[in-house]
């Protein structure tokens, strides 16, 4: 189950951001990296690729929430 929602929120200072519309919630794209290598010591990393990933961690009662608000 994928669903969006949208956010507001304060930022540090407690002044308010602009809305954040249609984040997605039950999948992220999970970020993939290699090592850089230089004088066979690791330096840093650098990004490969990414990995959809879904999550499933609903409890029952915050599922029969999101089913009947909709």
């Amino acid at each position: 189950m994928v669903w969006y929602e949208n956010w507001l929120g304060k930022d540090w200072m407690g002044r308010k951001v602009p809305p954040l519309a249609d984040h997605v919630e039950g999948m992220y794209n999970e970020q993939e990296k290699e090592p850089v290598v230089e004088k066979m010591k690791i330096v840093g990393y650098q990004r490969s690729g990414q990995i959809l990933c879904i999550m499933f961690h609903f409890q029952t009662q915050r599922l029969m929430k999101l089913l009947i608000r909709r």
